[in-house]
C-alpha cells in the first residue's frame, strides 16, 4: 500500500494497518509515541537520505474487525520536506522486544 503526499502537507496522516508475520493483528490499545519509529530512506538522492521520524503524533485507531491495529502518523513538515519517493518502514516496540514492519514506499510531490 503505497501512499502519496506533498511536500510540507502536514494535514493528511500516514495510515500502518498492522500484521505480524503469521498473520495475527496485534492490539495496540495503550501503545503511545515511546512504542513508534518511522523510518524514511530516499536512495535515489545524492547522498542518499535516512530521516528518522519522530516529531510528529503517533496514535492507534480500531480496524474494521474490531482490532485496534491500524498505526497513524501525523507528520510534521520537517518529515516532507524533500520531493521524492521514499522507502518507509514502522518499527513497534512489543513487550517483547522491537518489531520491523514490512517496508512501504511515500511519494512526496512538489507543491506547484
Amino acid at each position: 500500500m503505497s501512499m502519496t503526499t506533498f511536500q510540507g502537507d502536514t494535514g493528511t496522516p500516514f495510515r500502518f494497518p498492522i500484521s505480524l508475520i503469521n498473520g495475527v493483528r496485534p492490539n495496540l490499545s495503550g501503545f503511545t509515541n515511546a512504542n513508534f519509529t518511522l523510518h524514511l530512506y530516499n536512495a535515489q538522492a545524492n547522498p542518499p537520505v535516512l530521516k528518522v521520524c519522530n516529531g510528529g503524533t503517533f496514535s492507534v485507531q480500531t480496524d474494521t474487525d474490531g482490532t485496534n491495529s491500524i498505526v497513524v502518523y501525523q507528520p510534521v513538515a520537517a518529515d516532507i520536506d524533500t520531493v521524492g519517493t521514499w522507502t518507509v518502514y514502522l518499527s513497534i516496540i512489543f513487550s517483547n522486544g522491537p518489531k520491523t514492519m514490512n517496508i512501504d514506499t511515500i511519494t512526496v510531490n512538489p507543491i506547484h
